[in-house]
C-alpha cells in the first residue's frame, strides 16, 4: 500500500511540484522508524511500517505498539554466577553458541542445554509492577518442556542491560529465571484517568480535569527553597533547568535549593479506589540516593472536596514521597454503560427496547427535510441503501445516514444517552447524533421528541422524554382488612412524582412514597427499592447524596400500632452499630388531606405523621390482588391513571380455523403461537401497550405486536362491567391481520368515574338502542352472542357458549326461564337514596337496599337492571345476557307514572326497549 502526497513546492526549474510517496510495509523485520529510500528528480520515496503491523521484537498492549528492537541489537548476553552457573541469552534472534533458533541455553559444566527458542519468545507487561517479562520455552509436552523468563525493571540510565543475573532457585527444576535493568523496560502508556469504584461499578471518578495543559501543579508544604512540580493525566511541563525530568518523562519533579533535579516518578501505576479515596502511584523515578537498589516514587491520595485545594506533601518515607490532594475531581459520579438498550445502576434497571417500533418515526425539520429514525434497533426501511442505519436525514428526497445502529446506553450522572455515528459529512468528519433520554412518567412510551440539528457540522441532538427511561417501581400492599375495617392507602400513592418533606436538618430533604417505591428522576437518584430516601443538599459526592432510609417490597403491609395505622420501611442503608436506617409513617384519621410531615428522628429511626381520610377505614371487604411488580400495571394514555390486571389471572387462548392458536397473558411480555393443531408452538417476546382510539372507539385496549404469523397484532379491549367480580373474555373476530378479543371486567371502570358510597361505577354516554352492541362515545363494538357463535373459537379460557339457548352461563350468575322467577342480587346490595319523580318533581317511589334486578323475558333472553346513582339523577343501566350493555338513560324520568311497583317499573322499561314480556316479576 502506498500513500501519495502531491502539490508540494515547485521542483527546481521544472513545471512539476515535489511529490512524496510513502510505501507501507509489514514483515517480521519491519522497522518502527520511517526509512528514507531514494529521491528521483521531483519524487521522494519513504518506507514506513504499516499501522497494523506487529514485527519481531514488539508487542501490542491496549492498542499501543511496544517496540523492543533495541534489545535485539544487544547481541548475545553471557551470565556467570558464583555458583558456577553459565548461560547465554539473546532477544529476538539466536544466541551465539546455543544452536540455530535457540534464544537461551545452559552452558554449565561444559554442557549445552537449550532452554528457549526464538520462535516461542514473547513480551509481556506485568500490570502490577510495570516490569517487562520476556518469556520463551522449548519442548512440546510438559514432561520435557523447559521454560525461561527474563524480568527487566525500568532504569532510565541503564546502558543495555544492567545487573543481569540468574535467580538461583532452592531446587533446580525446569524453570530458569533471570532479572536485570534496562531503559527498554521504562514503558509509559497513556494514563487512564477515569476510574471505576471498586465496590459500586456504576460509580466513576474522572481525574482528567486535573491536567494542566500550560503549566503544572506546585505541591504545597515543601521546605523553603525546594520545589515539587506535579501534573496528572498528561505530560509534566518540566522547568527548563530540569532536563532529567524531561528526559525521563517525569510526572513529579523535585528541585532542591541548589537546583539539583530528581525525578520522583514517571510511570503511573495502579490508580484505584479504597473506600472513598483514590490511590495512585508514579514509579520509575531517579535512582534513590539512600538506596541505590530502588528508585524514587510518589504515592498520591485523592479525596473528594467541595473546593479545589491542590496537592500537598504529607511526608517522606525513605524513597517514597506521600502526597494528598483534596479536589472536586475525586467526587464520584454516576456512570455506567449497558448493552442492547438495557442498563443497570443504582436506580434499578432501564430497558428502552420498547422504543423501537414496527414503523419508522419521522421528525419534520423543514418543508424539504426531515429525520427518519428508529432507535434501539434498525430502520425498517434502509437509508440510502444502507440497512445498518438507525437515523436517516432526508433532504430534497436525498438520504444521508446520520447514525448507524448502536444499542450501548450510557448513564453519565443524571444523563442517559445513546451515541450514534453516521457517514462522512462536512470536512470529511463523521456525523454524530447524541440521543438523550429523560424520565417522564406522563409522556407516551415512544416519547415526546425534540431535535436540535447543526446541519453544516452534521451534529444532531435528540431529546426524548419517555417513561421507559424510568426504572420500574417496586410495589407493596396498600389494601388491608384489620378487625372489622378495611384500609386503602392507594389514593395516596404518587404515580409520577414523590413527596418531599423537610426534616429538622435544613440540609436534608426526605423523599417518600406510599404503596410503591420512590420514583427516580433527575433530582432523585435513590436506590431502586426505597420507600423512603434522604437527600443531602450539601453533599457533592453522589455516592452519599442519596441514602435509603427504608426499603419496600410486595410484603410490606399497613398495620395497627397504638391505635394508629402504620407503614414501616425497614433495612435501609447501614447506619451504625449493626443497625440499618428505618422509616415509620403514622397515619391519622382526618377529614382533610394534609400530606406527610416530619415527626422526629431517633438515631437511625425516622418518623412521620400523616393526617388523611384514607386512615379512617371503611367496612371490611374482599381484597384485590396487587401486582408484585409493574408487569401487570398499565397506564391510560389520556388520563395517566393506572389499571392493575393482576386479578385477571388467566391465560387467554384464541383458536383460529386453520389449526393455529394464540395464547396471551396480561402480565407477561410474550405470547405463544401454535400451529399444526398445537403440535408446534413457539413463545415469542412482544411489546404490550395500552391505547385508545382504535377504529374510532375510545374503549381502551391492549395491543400485542405479533411476529412470524399471518397476524401482526392482537387487540384486547378492556370493557367496563361495573359491580361484577368476574373477568371474562369474548372473541370478537379477526380481520385485516388483527385478532380482536374483549375482556369484560370491573377493573377497566376507571376512565370516567363517579363515586357512590364506597364503590366506583362507569358512566356511559350512550343513547337508547335495542340491538346487542355497545355504544361508547359514538363507536359500536358488536358483542352479541350470535356474533360470538359465528366465530371459530367457541371455548375461550373455560367460558362456554351454549348455542342451543343462545345464553352464556357464568359461575356467579345463572338465569332460568323455567321457574319464571325474578332473581334479586343482594350480594352487592347497599343503601340507595334513589327516587322516581313525576312531573311535579315529587318523590313517589323509594328504592332501598336494592342493587340490581335480574329477569328472564319471553324471548328467552336474560336482563339485569342496575340502580347505581343517588338522587336526583337516579340513572341506571341494563345488561342483556350478562354481557351486552343497553345504555344508561333517564329511564326513571319519562314517562312519568303515578303509581309504581317493581313489576310496573321493570315492565315499563321492557316495553320501551322492546324486550318482550318479562317473567317472574
Amino acid at each position: 500500500m502506498i500513500l501519495k502526497s502531491v502539490n508540494g513546492q515547485p521542483c527546481g526549474s521544472s513545471n512539476e511540484n515535489y511529490t512524496i510517496i510513502i510505501q507501507f510495509e509489514c514483515h517480521p523485520h519491519s522497522k518502527v522508524t520511517p526509512r528514507y529510500l531514494y529521491k528521483d528528480e521531483c519524487e521522494l520515496r519513504v518506507e514506513m511500517m504499516h499501522p497494523t503491523c506487529t514485527p519481531t521484537c514488539s508487542t501490542r498492549m491496549n492498542g499501543n505498539l511496544l517496540n523492543f528492537q533495541d534489545l535485539q541489537e544487544l547481541g548475545t548476553l553471557a551470565v556467570r554466577e558464583p555458583s558456577n552457573k553459565q548461560f547465554k541469552l539473546s532477544f529476538c534472534k539466536a544466541a551465539n553458541g546455543c544452536g540455530d533458533g535457540i534464544s537461551a541455553c545452559d552452558l554449565t559444566n561444559g554442557a549445552n542445554t537449550s532452554i528457549g527458542q526464538v520462535a516461542f519468545q514473547r513480551f509481556v507487561i506485568n500490570t502490577e509492577t510495570n516490569d517487562l517479562i520476556v518469556k520463551s520455552h522449548i519442548g512440546a509436552s510438559k514432561r520435557v518442556r523447559l521454560d525461561v523468563e527474563i524480568k527487566l525493571s525500568c532504569n532510565w540510565n541503564a546502558q543495555g542491560i544492567n545487573n543481569l543475573r540468574y535467580l538461583v532457585p532452592s531446587i533446580q527444576g525446569k524453570h530458569f529465571k533471570f532479572s536485570g535493568e534496562s531503559s527498554q523496560a521504562c514503558i509509559k502508556l497513556p494514563q487512564n484517568c477515569i476510574i471505576t469504584d471498586a465496590k459500586d461499578s456504576y460509580l466513576m471518578y474522572n481525574l482528567t480535569t486535573l491536567h494542566r495543559r500550560n503549566g503544572n501543579w506546585k505541591v504545597g508544604n515543601v521546605s523553603n527553597g525546594e520545589e515539587i512540580y506535579l501534573n496528572v493525566c498528561g505530560p509534566l511541563h518540566a522547568p527548563s533547568a530540569a532536563t532529567t525530568c524531561s528526559d525521563q518523562y517525569s510526572q513529579v519533579c523535585y528541585l532542591d535549593r541548589r537546583r539539583n533535579v530528581i525525578n520522583l516518578g514517571s510511570i503511573p501505576l495502579d490508580f484505584h479506589t479504597v473506600d472513598d479515596v483514590i490511590k495512585g502511584t508514579f514509579i520509575a523515578g531517579s535512582v534513590c540516593v539512600t538506596n541505590p537498589n530502588t528508585t524514587y516514587r510518589s504515592e498520591i491520595e485523592f479525596s473528594c472536596s467541595q473546593y479545589e485545594k491542590g496537592p500537598t506533601l504529607q511526608d517522606i518515607n525513605g524513597c517514597t514521597y506521600n502526597i494528598k490532594w483534596e479536589t472536586p475531581a475525586a467526587c464520584s459520579k454516576l456512570f455506567t454503560t449497558g448493552d442492547n438498550c438495557v442498563l443497570y445502576d443504582i436506580t434499578g434497571i432501564i430497558n428502552l427496547n420498547e422504543i423501537h417500533k414496527p414503523l419508522d418515526r419521522k421528525y419534520i425539520l423543514s418543508r424539504t427535510s426531515y429525520l427518519r429514525y428508529n432507535l434501539c434497533g434498525l430502520l425498517n426501511q434502509p437509508c440510502n441503501h444502507n440497512s445498518d442505519a438507525s437515523i436517516c436525514f432526508v433532504k430534497n428526497n436525498r438520504e444521508y445516514v446520520l447514525g448507524f445502529s448502536n444499542k450501548q446506553l450510557i448513564r453519565d450522572n443524571t444523563l442517559l444517552s445513546l451515541k450514534l455515528v453516521g457517514d462522512n459529512c462536512a470536512y470529511q468528519t463523521k456525523s454524530v447524533t447524541q440521543v438523550y433520554f429523560h424520565c417522564n412518567h406522563s409522556a407516551p412510551a415512544d416519547g415526546n421528541v425534540v431535535v436540535n440539528m447543526i446541519e453544516e457540522n452534521c451534529i444532531v441532538d435528540i431529546i426524548i422524554h419517555t417513561p421507559l427511561a424510568c426504572s420500574p417501581p417496586v410495589f407493596s400492599k396498600c389494601e388491608v382488612n384489620i378487625g372489622n375495617k378495611f384500609y386503602n392507602l392507594t389514593s395516596l400513592s404518587q404515580n409520577y412524582n414523590n413527596y418531599l418533606v423537610r426534616g429538622t436538618n435544613t440540609n436534608a430533604v426526605y423523599i417518600l412514597n406510599v404503596c410503591q417505591s420512590v420514583f427516580n428522576t433527575r433530582d432523585s437518584l435513590c436506590p431502586s427499592d426505597s420507600g423512603a430516601c434522604m437527600k443531602n443538599l450539601t453533599e457533592i459526592n453522589i455516592k452519599y447524596k442519596y441514602q435509603s432510609v427504608g426499603r419496600t417490597n410486595i410484603n410490606n403491609t399497613p398495620f395497627i400500632e397504638n391505635g394508629e395505622l402504620v407503614v414501616r420501611y425497614d433495612t435501609g442503608a447501614y447506619c451504625s452499630k449493626g443497625i440499618h436506617h428505618s422509616t415509620t409513617i403514622h397515619f391519622q384519621c382526618h377529614t382533610h388531606e394534609e400530606g406527610p410531615r416530619f415527626l422526629k428522628q431517633v438515631e437511625c429511626s425516622h418518623e412521620f405523621f400523616w393526617r388523611t381520610p384514607a386512615a379512617c377505614g371503611e367496612p371490611k371487604r374482599i381484597l384485590k390482588t396487587r401486582s408484585k411488580d409493574a408487569s401487570c400495571i398499565y397506564t391510560y394514555p389520556d388520563t395517566k391513571k393506572q389499571i392493575d390486571l393482576a386479578n385477571v389471572n388467566k391465560i387467554l387462548e384464541v383458536k383460529i380455523a386453520n389449526g393455529e392458536s394464540y395464547k396471551f397473558s396480561l402480565c407477561e411480555k410474550n405470547y405463544t403461537h401454535c400451529s399444526l393443531n398445537g403440535t408446534k408452538c413457539n413463545t415469542i417476546d412482544t411489546r404490550i401497550e395500552l391505547k385508545l382510539n382504535s377504529n374510532g372507539s375510545s374503549i381502551p385496549y391492549l395491543e400485542y405486536h405479533l411476529q412470524d404469523s399471518e397476524f401482526n397484532k392482537a387487540l384486547i379491549y378492556l370493557v367496563c362491567v361495573p359491580l361484577s367480580e368476574s373477568h371474562n373474555f369474548t372473541y370478537a373476530g379477526h380481520k385485516n391481520q388483527i385478532i380482536e378479543v374483549n375482556l369484560l371486567t370491573y377493573l377497566s371502570c376507571i376512565g370516567n368515574e363517579t363515586e357512590s358510597s364506597n364503590e366506583q361505577t362507569q358512566v356511559y354516554n350512550s343513547t337508547t338502542s335495542n340491538n346487542t352492541k355497545i355504544k361508547h362515545e359514538g363507536a359500536f363494538r358488536d358483542l352479541s352472542t350470535e356474533n360470538l357463535n359465528n366465530n371459530s373459537s367457541n371455548n375461550l379460557n373455560g367460558l362456554a357458549i351454549n348455542q342451543d339457548q343462545n345464553v352464556i352461563k357464568t359461575k356467579n350468575n345463572t338465569f332460568s326461564s323455567s321457574n319464571k322467577e325474578l332473581l334479586i342480587n343482594k350480594k352487592l346490595s347497599r343503601e340507595n337514596n334513589c327516587f322516581i319523580k313525576n312531573d311535579e318533581n315529587e318523590a313517589i317511589f323509594f328504592l332501598k337496599n336494592i342493587k340490581s334486578f335480574h329477569a328472564s323475558s319471553s324471548s328467552e333472553n336474560n336482563y339485569s337492571f342496575m340502580i347505581n346513582q343517588p338522587s336526583p339523577d337516579c340513572n341506571g343501566y341494563i345488561c342483556k345476557n350478562d354481557y351486552v350493555f343497553i345504555p344508561r338513560t333517564d329511564i326513571f324520568m319519562k314517562p312519568a307514572v303515578t303509581k309504581v311497583t317493581h313489576s310496573t317499573l321493570i315492565n315499563s322499561i321492557a316495553n320501551r326497549y322492546d324486550m318482550g314480556q318479562l317473567n317472574g316479576l
